[in-house]
């Protein structure tokens, strides 16, 4: 991976373009001073903890290395782990010890973990070369505002109807040589929330669609409500997108979590209102109408039942 160092920082959010350009370009390094693995399903589960730093892309997922001390109740076997592995049967389900946890705090005192991801590792004399992979990494913090929304990015364009207005104002000379109007993303309302919608960027390395919903003073969407809007977007979009980022603030906690990249899997099913300018309020109806029915039929993260079968299965 072609990596930059990424500056983590306290008040880590999604409106921080540097970090949303890094992470969907896959040139995250986030340096961290303790990183530690958890071995999952063991009576006696083995911890390794040490410096090292997590490179995250979306289409490359979660990567972390580190060197740590033998501990002295693994003396050096350098076919030990090796032979391990050979111990497991093709076709059968890996065992939970197989897996390790995470949880490394960066720089800047912020928090990832991950639920589960797996480990290789090179045996030397003196030391654990250790190689963790997963899909998914997550960082938890209280609030900084009362005010609830969520912020989803996705690698692929959502088509969402577009009817917000720009206008571009090129100057010359402090005189306006040409001013254009286009129609560029999309907004509605639904259940409370302002939606917005920004199409695919212009940058060649790191192009993204983004989508924010952002309820009213006073208004508190229910647990899992980023859930129901997923569910929301692809029936709408008939595709099957899924966001790379999210970031959710609900309830004085703020979740940000990052994830490897789905196929969207647009299949030959058109959406069942046109995407085009004239069927936007149509659109966000429609939209509104399937988020209530999501979050009135689903439980917890299952998808309403619609939803697991048009999209083929569960959260």
């Amino acid at each position: 991976m072609n990596s930059q160092a990424f500056l983590a920082k306290s008040g880590m959010s999604l409106d921080d373009l540097g970090f949303k350009l890094a992470f969907v370009g896959g040139t995250m390094v986030i340096d961290c001073p303790e990183i530690k693995l958890i071995q999952k399903g063991a009576a006696s589960p083995r911890v390794y903890t040490a410096p090292g730093f997590i490179e995250a892309g979306a289409q490359s997922g979660i990567q972390i290395r580190l060197v740590c001390p033998r501990p002295l109740s693994e003396p050096y076997d350098p076919f030990g782990f090796f032979k391990q592995d050979q111990g497991y049967t093709a076709g059968v389900v890996l065992p939970s010890d197989h897996y390790f946890q995470l949880e490394a705090r960066d720089i800047a005192g912020n928090v990832w973990t991950c639920p589960s991801g797996s480990l290789s590792r090179v045996d030397e004399e003196q030391c654990l070369v250790l190689m963790f992979s997963a899909t998914h990494l997550r960082m938890e913090e209280p609030s900084r505002t009362q005010r609830s929304y969520a912020h989803l990015v996705f690698l692929d364009d959502l088509e969402f109807p577009k009817n917000s207005v720009q206008t571009v104002i090129v100057e010359r000379a402090g005189k306006i040589q040409s001013r254009e109007t286009n129609r560029h993303g999309s907004a509605g309302v639904l259940a409370g929330m302002k939606v917005s919608y920004t199409p695919k960027n212009n940058n060649p390395d790191a192009k993204y669609a983004a989508l924010t919903a952002l309820a009213d003073d006073g208004m508190s969407p229910p647990l899992g409500f980023e859930d129901r809007l997923i569910e929301a977007i692809r029936f709408c979009t008939a595709s099957l997108a899924t966001p790379v980022m999210t970031e959710v603030n609900l309830e004085g906690v703020k979740v940000i979590e990052l994830s490897i990249a789905r196929p969207t899997n647009r299949g030959l099913v058109q959406p069942p209102i046109s995407q085009h300018h004239g069927h936007d309020s149509d659109f966000y109806k429609l939209f509104e109408c399937y988020y209530n029915y999501a979050c009135e039929n689903a439980s917890g993260r299952d998808y309403a039942p619609l939803s697991a079968r048009l999209g083929g299965c569960t959260h």
